[in-house]
């Protein structure tokens, strides 16, 4: 099938309709499965990430894209319709406050309430300022009532917020009285959800917490991009990255470990693109800075590649792997005085790997360079000696020539192989950078 009629089966789709559950989905072998709402919402939010994989043409990885998000909401809208509450005229529920995700909320309840039928629930605000809206939920059949936490990640700090609060409230796991204890969480890619109530009322409210089960937070899309990258699986860490952006342009550690990954890829292009826009959302962000160099690096422009890492040196002079890239860059544009002047600043303490990766580069420089210097000064001394000695000179000229030439191309050859670890980190270890630096980061 060409482009244009796959276009033209997108342009067909309608998604108008409510569909009931369990929801008949035909797979790309053309097999027809049954999937319930969270199944289904999922198979959907991951044929996102994976779309540009499947299709290596813009328009119809766009195409894929808006097919997806249209039928997940379709999907949370139906949900919604067949099992959600009813709101008081008059009144504001979350699911005025958080349309696109009304639908997981009421699956989400509805798992927690252990209700298969139509929820009946009663909300009432409390609060809508910061990373989540708040409303006291009060459930007809029990007693007392609860705290729903809604949170939108599409808000900046709200995924953040999500998990503060999930691991605010287990420490109150064994507390009593009017104490506020968690009884429930849920994550669902786009939003989270977090409720709880007074401890001595939880065990009575949802039937189930006596037993002491809780619905855990499942992995957030940053967690997918760290199991990538152990599991080795790199091109899946890329593009999940780019689908955290999609959702959360604030997600500095998608922006860094992005580009890091593009880098080690062989993309320099999507390595630049991601350390230029996260460099511009976070300009004081050293590590984006570097990412950006070493972009620039891989694309030959070396000129821009040392502004760039000069730049993330004044914003953090402790990042030693900056300083190493900048080290190379001067190197690769013949600034020999340069590079070694950077190579005798001293690498701070306390960061391991990089110090010993640096202290690695500066000994090859300093040796290439004091070789180049030192055959320089023997060969000049040659030339001197066959001035006075005449021919008898040539000998001993050629030999010292022969010794510098070999030196030098053993020198080299040591120089590159290091130069090419620098360039090409171990995903591992970048992502460990991207941690430590972010650690750094929010202590300052």
């Amino acid at each position: 099938m060409d482009k244009d009629q796959k276009l033209r089966r997108y342009r067909r789709k309608k998604y108008s309709e409510i569909v009931d559950f369990p929801v008949e989905i035909v797979g790309s072998d053309g097999t027809t499965r049954q999937y319930d709402f969270e199944e289904s919402v999922r198979l959907y939010q991951r044929r996102m990430t994976f779309a540009p994989l499947r299709y290596r043409d813009d328009d119809l990885v766009t195409a894929e894209l808006g097919h997806c998000r249209s039928r997940i909401e379709q999907l949370r809208r139906s949900y919604f319709h067949l099992h959600g509450w009813t709101t008081p005229e008059g009144q504001q529920g979350p699911e005025h406050a958080a349309p696109d995700l009304a639908g997981e909320l009421a699956a989400f309840l509805a798992r927690v309430l252990r209700v298969s039928g139509r929820l009946d629930v009663r909300f009432t605000a409390v609060a809508h300022d910061g990373p989540a809206s708040c409303w006291f939920v009060r459930v007809p059949s029990m007693a007392g009532g609860m705290l729903l936490y809604v949170f939108e990640f599409a808000r900046e700090g709200a995924e953040d917020a999500c998990h503060a609060a999930v691991r605010d409230l287990r420490a109150h796991d064994h507390a009593t009285g009017d104490v506020e204890r968690l009884v429930a969480s849920h994550h669902v890619g786009d939003g989270g959800f977090v409720l709880s109530g007074r401890a001595s009322e939880v065990d009575a409210m949802v039937p189930w917490s006596s037993a002491g089960e809780t619905t855990e937070l499942e992995p957030t899309p940053w967690d997918e991009v760290e199991g990538f990258v152990r599991r080795g699986d790199l091109p899946a860490a890329l593009l999940r990255c780019r689908s955290v952006l999609e959702e959360q342009p604030w997600h500095r550690d998608a922006y860094a470990m992005g580009a890091l990954l593009a880098v080690h890829l062989r993309r320099p292009g999507d390595a630049e693109d991601l350390a230029f826009v996260g460099s511009r959302y976070f300009p004081g962000d050293a590590l984006l800075h570097q990412a950006l160099g070493l972009a620039h690096l891989h694309q030959g422009r070396v000129a821009d590649a040392a502004r760039d890492l000069g730049r993330a040196l004044e914003l953090d002079d402790e990042l030693v792997s900056a300083r190493s890239l900048l080290t190379l860059a001067q190197v690769q544009r013949g600034a020999w005085l340069a590079a070694w002047r950077i190579s005798r600043l001293g690498p701070v303490e306390g960061q391991g790997g990089d110090v010993a990766a640096h202290q690695e580069l500066v000994g090859v420089v300093r040796r290439f360079l004091l070789l180049l210097l030192s055959a320089t000064s023997a060969a000049l001394s040659g030339l001197c000696i066959v001035a006075v000695l005449g021919p008898r000179g040539i000998l001993p000229l050629l030999a010292v020539i022969a010794l510098g030439a070999a030196g030098i191309l053993v020198t080299r050859r040591r120089f590159l192989a290091v130069r090419d670890r620098h360039l090409l980190e171990d995903p591992a270890s970048a992502l460990l950078r991207v941690r430590r630096t972010r650690a750094r980061r929010s202590a300052t």
